[in-house]
């Protein structure tokens, strides 16, 4: 399955750091996706602050850069082969 998480927040804590820690705790049930080509229209993927295995896999609307409200998402996808 495929689980995308996504808040109105820029805060590390609230965004990179959690999805992090999710994938952590799943014991290797779940894994963070690469951001699709073209869903970003343009926009720079980018973290603040970047968090060991997140590199890549979060989109981050940052409102001077993309003129959108801030926001971010992400893309968890479980493992087929997870018990």
């Amino acid at each position: 399955g495929l689980l995308v998480y996504s808040t109105c927040s820029l805060e590390p804590d609230e965004n990179e750091e959690r999805c992090a820690s999710f994938v952590e705790r799943s014991n290797g049930e779940f894994h963070l996706e690469p951001v699709p080509s073209g869903i970003t229209n343009g926009a720079p993927i980018e973290t603040l602050h970047p968090v060991p295995g997140v590199e890549n896999c979060v989109f981050r609307s940052w409102p001077p850069q993309t003129g959108m409200d801030g926001a971010f998402a992400a893309r968890l996808r479980r493992r087929s082969d997870a018990a």
